[in-house]
């Protein structure tokens, strides 16, 4: 399902942001 890809990549760009703030 592409949903779950673009569910993986929104989680891990804001679990990035949150570890960088």
């Amino acid at each position: 399902m592409l949903a779950v890809q673009i569910i993986m990549i929104v989680t891990m760009i804001w679990w990035c942001a949150e570890q960088g703030s």
